[in-house]
């Protein structure tokens, strides 16, 4: 399963190692879907700069983003699945692995 190459990972380490890249515009929006569902564990696919996390005080929620080290680890199975801006920066060849490992 490849779910990022090398290169494309590289550059999305240097994007989000800028604070103008990842700025979750759509985490508030997120956050109350994810309230109404009123879940035990989140994940956060994709989570960038981890700002649905900050949202959901209270909940369990777990990040994951291939890109940025410490958050790149095995994700473990959750209640609820957040993807948001996340697929449009798949890289075209990895889009299938990357759908069955979400």
């Amino acid at each position: 399963m490849q779910m990022i190459s090398d290169s494309y990972k590289a550059l999305q380490a240097d994007l989000h190692a800028r604070f103008d890249y990842g700025h979750g515009g759509d985490a508030e929006e997120c956050a109350e879907i994810v309230r109404a569902f009123n879940p035990k564990t989140v994940l956060d696919y994709g989570c960038g700069q981890g700002h649905l996390a900050r949202l959901l005080t209270g909940f369990e929620v777990e990040e994951y983003d291939p890109a940025i080290e410490g958050k790149d680890e095995e994700p473990s199975t959750a209640d609820v699945v957040v993807c948001a801006d996340v697929l449009e920066h798949i890289e075209p060849e990895c889009l299938e692995d990357v759908l069955l490992h979400l």
